[in-house]
């Protein structure tokens, strides 16, 4: 059995399922990213498991122990929250002893174990000082000590970054996963931020309407979804419409030009209609007219820093590829005329029926 285990866990409020019969496996050590979008569930799961909200239907267990209708008081677990929720009227070393102090630890315990903390998240010579007088980024960094003082077996974590500006975020993002590492506690974390919970994690849960769509590595969520929702929720996409020319040679036309895909989906006939997934990464500049290429009007270029967003128009729609910035090599320009290669695997196409459950998701196309 795993370290943290959910089984058959339900939420129901009225009719409405907030979360719909979750299986959840979690290993000792482990940080697993909750993701979805607004409403997804994420939130009521995380609450589930740290005893805020007793499940319509199912079972928390953690270590071999039932703890379903524990109070969160008796599950041993760390909370940090979205808003902090420090005491203003304690300074940051009294934050971080609170949970200490009312299991009636040791006085020179509460005081090793407070310097430890403030130490481990760099906050060392702020101890005295008062919530109002900290950033931000050092407020969640003392609620982040605060929940691990009392030596939790699991720490939740509830959007945690999103009020803090990207430089921030960033920061953090790494000071949590080098402390979640050097104590090696098991850690959930739920996030609706799509970069931070593929940065963090060991593994992603990825959640829609109350229900997992997906769970694995970041390097499975992304390269390999396995539902159309994943595909078009992570990471930013393009969606086309195609026709299907020839199912047993993986043809299709999109706007009168003609693609390979690596796989179409089964049963289905010359002339479909279906939608085709395809990632801006994936599509490189080209100009040997061979396969699997693609020409059109370069209608935008955006500067996002490292890359350059590319807008190609084809004939009816549009596509985007992403390009490395190189600022001794030419970008194309608005009114261009530019070919550009698409990897046969690069393609994901969608029956009609899987295009509208992809349609919930934000995409480029």
């Amino acid at each position: 059995m795993s370290y943290l285990e959910l089984s058959g866990v339900r939420q129901t409020y009225g009719a409405h399922r907030a979360v719909d019969d979750i299986d959840l496996s979690i290993e000792r050590s482990e940080l697993v990213a909750i993701l979805g979008p607004s409403g997804s569930g994420k939130t009521t799961l995380l609450r589930i498991i740290g005893g805020f909200v007793r499940p319509t239907a199912g079972t928390v267990v953690l270590d071999g122990v039932d703890i379903t209708h524990r109070p969160p008081q008796r599950r041993r677990m760390g909370m940090v929250f979205q808003a902090y929720a420090l005491f203003p009227n304690l300074s940051a070393a009294d934050n971080v002893a609170f949970g200490l102090r009312v299991a009636r630890r040791p006085r020179a315990e509460i005081a090793a174990r407070v310097r430890e903390l403030l130490e481990m998240v760099d906050l060392g010579e702020k101890g005295d000082r008062y919530p109002h007088q900290l950033s931000g980024g050092e407020q969640q960094r003392v609620a982040l000590a605060r929940a691990l003082a009392p030596s939790p077996q699991v720490l939740l974590l509830d959007e945690p970054l999103s009020a803090l500006d990207a430089r921030i975020r960033l920061f953090l993002r790494q000071e949590i996963r080098r402390i979640q590492r050097q104590l090696g506690i098991t850690t959930v974390y739920v996030t609706h931020d799509q970069e931070e919970a593929l940065a963090l994690a060991d593994r992603v849960v990825v959640m829609n309407r109350g229900q997992v769509e997906q769970i694995g590595t970041p390097a499975d969520i992304y390269g390999h979804p396995s539902t159309a929702f994943v595909a078009a929720f992570v990471g930013a996409m393009n969606r086309l419409q195609a026709t299907v020319q020839d199912p047993s040679r993986g043809l299709l036309t999109i706007d009168g030009q003609t693609l390979e895909t690596g796989h179409l989906p089964p049963g289905i006939a010359a002339g479909a209609s279906v939608q085709v997934l395809l990632r801006p990464e994936r599509i490189t500049a080209a100009s040997d007219g061979g396969a699997n290429h693609l020409t059109g009007t370069v209608d935008e270029v955006g500067f996002l820093g490292a890359t350059v967003r590319v807008r190609l128009r084809l004939k009816e729609q549009a596509c985007s590829m992403d390009v490395v910035y190189d600022p001794e090599r030419e970008l194309p320009r608005p009114g261009d005329r530019l070919q550009v290669f698409v990897p046969p695997s690069a393609l994901q196409t969608l029956h009609d029926e899987e295009a509208a459950a992809a349609a919930a998701a934000p995409l480029l196309g």
